[in-house]
């Protein structure tokens, strides 16, 4: 009859991997095709703490505080666009998006993510 239950669809979606596959697509390509030298891109949250960053010439990994964050957020104009940032000894054109969710990760209170596309600059 109709309105039956006959089964149904699961949906698994591995962050972490999923999360580095999306960043790393985000990283600008040379006319080869290339990742540019030296850039990598992360999503953060709003505490600064890292949710997923590429391979990065600083090390920075997944659970940890960025600890640029806060200077990056004083530079921030709107919800996207660019900014110079210093990290370490390198010089960076940093793009930035803010998000206010996604289909996975509801808008919520607390649940913002930025995600930096850092380039040698």
């Amino acid at each position: 009859s109709h309105g039956d239950f006959i089964g149904g669809i699961g949906l698994a979606f591995e962050s972490e991997h999923e999360f580095k596959d999306i960043l790393n697509d985000f990283i600008p390509k040379d006319a080869n095709g290339q990742s540019y030298a030296g850039a990598f891109s992360m999503f953060v949250d709003e505490t600064g703490r890292i949710v997923s960053a590429t391979d990065n010439p600083h090390a920075y990994e997944v659970n940890e505080k960025f600890a640029d964050f806060n200077i990056i957020c004083d530079q921030i104009e709107g919800d996207n666009g660019t900014l110079n940032l210093t990290l370490g000894e390198q010089k960076y054109l940093v793009g930035y998006q803010i998000s206010k969710g996604y289909r996975e990760y509801k808008a919520q209170p607390n649940n913002t993510i930025y995600c930096f596309v850092c380039v040698p600059s």
